[in-house]
């Protein structure tokens, strides 16, 4: 595929949520690649991993195996640096995955191939197609999804750093609407306003935005009121 794919365009100057570039991303590897089910696994916290944009239960059920054996293609090549990629042939009779190719084999995925999506920075996790039959990707195939997935990985990052900031302004606005709120109420400056928050978020053991947020919602509450409905602290 060249670079002036329509895929590939249509891929750069996508702009949406995580979750609506994920899907994307699913959509336009299936229009590259004729495998008929997908999906992506993506790293989270302590090493996790967990299942976005499946084309089905079968593909989720696929990934789950995965993370309950600690075996299969995503983990090759999120834990190994020489392989980037896996191509499985059959499923049922692939001795690299002994376990988790049989359970693969019995949802139906005969053939795989897994490409690992990262950056120059990170691995984020990796991209998955699968068919019904054995043998159904070559080479070609496997070298388009890598591709594939090098830009993909990049879309994913700037996804998530867009959404980051969006959190960010809005939980800096909610915190500067809880404090206008207090500072109101309470005839205090921004500073007492902003340290009254800190504290019982402190006392409580919640997050600043929690308190913020909680205080927002219940403008009519007074301050006992208001510490009555966070948590005690441990």
């Amino acid at each position: 595929m060249s670079n002036e794919d329509p895929v590939y365009a249509d891929l750069h100057d996508h702009r949406g949520s995580p979750a609506q570039t994920l899907d994307k991303i699913i959509e336009w590897t299936l229009a590259a690649v004729l495998g008929t089910e997908a999906g992506i696994v993506l790293m989270r916290a302590k090493n996790s991993m967990e299942t976005f944009a499946p084309t089905s239960d079968l593909v989720r059920d696929a990934h789950d195996w995965q993370v309950q054996l600690s075996e299969g293609p995503s983990f090759v090549v999120l834990d190994e640096v020489d392989h980037p990629s896996v191509i499985i042939g059959d499923t049922a009779e692939d001795p690299r995955f002994p376990t988790w190719g049989p359970k693969a084999a019995e949802l139906g995925l005969r053939s795989v191939i897994t490409s690992v999506l990262r950056t120059p920075d990170r691995r984020v996790g990796s991209l998955n197609v699968y068919s019904p039959e054995p043998h159904a990707f070559d080479l070609d195939d496997l070298e388009a999804v890598d591709v594939f997935a090098r830009r993909a990985a990049r879309a994913i990052v700037i996804a998530e750093e867009a959404q980051g900031r969006e959190v960010a302004l809005d939980t800096r606005k909610l915190i500067g609407q809880a404090q206008g709120m207090l500072m109101e109420r309470f005839r205090i400056d921004g500073d007492r306003a902003f340290e009254l928050l800190v504290r019982l978020s402190q006392q409580h053991n919640v997050k600043l935005r929690g308190v913020a947020d909680l205080l927002v919602r219940n403008p009519s509450a007074g301050l006992d009121e208001l510490e009555s409905m966070l948590p005690s602290a441990s």
